[in-house]
């Protein structure tokens, strides 16, 4: 059974009314064309670095969602599968992971370097403490869709770029104006990869539109629809 939580969004630029915005393109829970070609960053995290299953990372941006896929060998090369679950962690800026997601418990966390029962009382697995975030309330043109194939051990999720930009949640991150990185994983299994053993780019970076350029754009083609009449 594949697990999806897609959301029909809007968003609504600068002065004009709000347009439907597309739901994400191949959040269906396999690693199809969609994750091949021209823009798509793969890695290959080998259980050496994982202690558990080995698995494949995909990133891309299309300048509306970003995405984020993960593909776990059916057959665990030298490592054992813990389970149909991914934690990504992102950053906006050149500096360390300041936004975490739980993919498939379906909320977003605060990443903290050491334990600080400031953030909250709900430890994760290995000591660390976080805020949590979910979606109730949170206005359309911020909602995740992701999709989870335990079958194919493959999990997908796509997050509209605005969300970095714009930190709907209040979760205290720098938006992002430049650069969205994709910098670590813990995924099938209990230990952390940091991406940086890819190299710069990590596990993958996108540039994301400039503050305003949306709205730009969008109003540019009102006039332009105001001149055709």
């Amino acid at each position: 059974m594949i697990h999806t939580r897609v959301v029909t969004a809007t968003f609504a630029i600068g002065f004009a009314s709000a347009a439907a915005l597309a739901n994400p393109a191949g959040i269906d829970g396999q690693i199809g064309a969609d994750w091949s070609g021209a823009g798509v960053t793969h890695r290959v995290v080998d259980s050496s670095l994982t202690g558990y299953a080995s698995y494949d990372t995909y990133f891309r941006s299309d300048g509306t969602y970003v995405y984020f896929g993960l593909d776990a060998h059916t057959t665990p090369q030298g490592g054992s599968f813990a389970g149909q679950f991914a934690n990504i962690y992102i950053s906006t800026t050149t500096g360390g992971s300041n936004i975490g997601m739980e993919v498939t418990n379906d909320r977003f966390f605060t990443p903290v370097s050491s334990p600080n029962p400031l953030l909250s009382n709900n430890p994760t697995p290995d000591g660390y403490y976080y805020s949590q975030y979910v979606s109730g309330g949170l206005a359309s043109q911020y909602q995740w869709s992701w999709a989870s194939n335990p079958v194919d051990h493959v999990i997908e999720v796509a997050i509209p770029v605005a969300f970095f930009t714009d930190d709907p949640l209040n979760m205290g991150f720098a938006p992002a104006t430049n650069t969205i990185r994709w910098r670590t994983s813990q995924s099938f299994g209990y230990d952390f990869v940091i991406g940086n053993s890819f190299g710069p780019d990590y596990y993958g970076t996108t540039t994301v539109p400039a503050p305003g350029a949306a709205a730009a754009l969008g109003l540019a083609g009102l006039v332009g629809l105001r001149r055709r009449r």
